[in-house]
């Protein structure tokens, strides 16, 4: 680990100024990427309308198959997110756990990247 940060911090000190602007900013980017993903997908599966009827977004149902395993899962995302856990298990019985592990690998991530901004350079 101090080895790779030397190397970037010694690709840093070669760089002129918007290169190492440019550098850093898509360090961040491949860094939190997957975190706003996860929230993003998460705010949007809330605020998901479930009452009206719309075009799905299933491949499946696009190729004319009817029931795939993941058939409801943003259904029993949305109903577990608003804490309707009997019409979260009646769309999908997997949805609840679906809200588990994204949540978990949420925590996971923000918690790493917490870590990441907290690591010392060394000294040169």
């Amino acid at each position: 680990m101090v080895k790779k940060l030397s190397i970037s911090l010694a690709k840093i000190k070669i760089m002129d100024f918007s290169t190492k602007i440019k550098y850093i900013l898509s360090k961040i980017r491949q860094q939190y990427l997957e975190l706003v993903i996860w929230v993003i997908a998460l705010f949007v599966l809330y605020f998901m309308q479930t009452t009206t009827a719309s075009k799905s977004l299933c491949i499946f149902s696009w190729m004319g198959i009817q029931q795939c395993p993941g058939c409801g899962i943003g259904h029993s995302i949305n109903a577990a997110l608003h804490l309707q856990f009997a019409g979260s298990f009646k769309y999908h019985p997997m949805g609840i756990i679906a809200i588990v592990i994204i949540f978990n690998r949420i925590k996971q991530l923000a918690f790493k990247s917490i870590k990441n901004t907290h690591v010392q350079q060394p000294n040169y």
